[in-house]
């Protein structure tokens, strides 16, 4: 007996009108299902995987140097940029078993808990040379590919930090269709100092409020915590975009109450909040 995943035809929890991002994997397998038709009785997923478009990678396992894979057709474009951001960075695969598409459970998971490969929504890169916390990518890598991001100011992607091997789209589908902003592909603005990037708890809880009391708000109703996490970046992203300078967003770790935004942003963000006397 196979029971009924999804359908295209269900609403999405990811889809939700003002969406920003994904809250959770399981949110992650409901914004994109159609992959998985259903699951067997001994609770594993049975997929179809015949509706994946095949995006090319650079490789050196093949003469023309690239490898197709199997992504998402929601996620063609994202992931075009990705492969786009391992050629600029001269990353390629050379692991055979890297893959994206796999009908499994996470790791014997319980009923249900499919993996996000069988949604055809992550990719595993260069196993033997990424295991657990080790990795070779260089930070310079890992940082661009973080950087993609849609036209709404989400970031496209995330690694997982305790399997470095792991990268999955992270935001909805109503975000990538507004498609990928060309500016987070391309090389990385100019670097400054870590000094003036970086800023503690106080100055993050002093943009937060900023951004709340712009009109309309970019951060309303969200926490003043100063932690940077992802509304925050989000928020930081719009107001770049909403004031014309490059969609940087958050400048480090998100949660890191010592990353910090480009100094141009902050004066501009805390110039146009200042009250009136």
């Amino acid at each position: 007996m196979v029971a009924a995943y999804g359908g295209a035809g269900s609403r999405l929890a990811g889809d939700e009108e003002g969406k920003r991002g994904v809250a959770s994997t399981e949110e992650m397998r409901q914004s994109y299902p159609e992959p998985v038709i259903g699951v067997s009785a001994d609770g594993h997923p049975v997929c179809d995987h015949s509706i994946g478009v095949l995006v090319a990678f650079p490789t050196t396992l093949t003469g023309s140097g690239d490898l197709e894979l199997l992504v998402h057709p929601a996620q063609v474009a994202a992931w075009r940029a990705f492969a786009t951001v391992m050629r600029r960075m001269d990353y390629v695969i050379f692991d055979p078993r890297t893959g994206t598409a796999a009908c499994r459970n996470i790791d014997d998971a319980p009923f249900g808990r499919t993996s996000l490969h069988a949604h055809l929504s992550a990719i595993d890169l260069n196993p033997s040379a990424n295991t657990g916390g080790a990795t070779d990518q260089p930070p310079e890598l890992q940082a661009a590919l973080r950087r993609i991001a849609t036209n709404r100011g989400d970031a496209a992607f995330r690694n997982l930090t305790t399997d470095r091997m792991h990268w999955q789209i992270d935001c909805t589908r109503a975000s990538l269709a507004t498609g990928i902003d060309p500016a987070t592909i391309t090389d990385p603005p100019p670097t400054t100092t870590e000094d003036e990037l970086m800023m503690d708890r106080a100055t993050w809880r002093r943009v937060q409020e900023a951004l709340q009391r712009l009109s309309p708000p970019l951060y309303g109703g969200q926490p003043i915590d100063g932690i940077p996490g992802r509304n925050t970046n989000a928020a930081v992203r719009a107001f770049e975009r909403r004031v014309g300078l490059t969609q940087r967003g958050v400048m480090g770790p998100l949660l890191d109450p010592e990353a910090g935004i480009w100094p141009a942003t902050r004066e501009m963000l805390f110039a146009a909040t200042v009250p009136s006397p």
